[in-house]
């Protein structure tokens, strides 16, 4: 039986942290769709879309003539609309192609002022709750 591939091209699992959950935000879904390896493009459109055999032996057509990036927008639209919206499927693509084609910053980016001095970044970032423990 074959396995939908995780994001290192082992079989997909938690344990790996090579898994897209179903839970995650769209926006998390869409990144890591974004960060898989061109060779598993196509292992995605088969097991974790509704694509269907024909419509996978077009994607990998394509594949040898474009740029894997579009196909992998065009993957991580259709997974993120499956479980959440077309329309946040289109609001991530327009963000990840603002934020690492345009090199923009990312439109939900938290900022925190400081006084000048020295910190320890680990403490800062706890402090400010952008990690959850200092082991992290």
């Amino acid at each position: 039986m074959p396995l939908l591939l995780g994001t290192d091209g082992r079989k997909m699992s938690n344990s790996f942290n090579n898994h897209i959950s179903v839970l995650s935000s769209p926006n998390e879904k869409f990144g890591k769709i974004m960060s898989i390896k061109d060779e598993f493009i196509t292992n995605f459109f088969t097991y974790a879309t509704h694509y269907n055999k024909n419509q996978v032996d077009v994607i990998k057509q394509r594949l040898l003539n474009e740029n894997p990036r579009d196909l992998k927008l065009l993957l991580a639209k259709e997974i993120v609309t499956i479980y959440h919206s077309l329309e946040e499927a289109l609001e991530y693509e327009k963000e990840f192609l603002h934020v690492f084609s345009n090199k923009g910053l990312p439109s939900e980016i938290q900022a925190i002022k400081l006084n000048p001095g020295i910190y320890n970044i680990v403490n800062l970032l706890k402090d400010n709750d952008l990690i959850k423990s200092i082991s992290e």
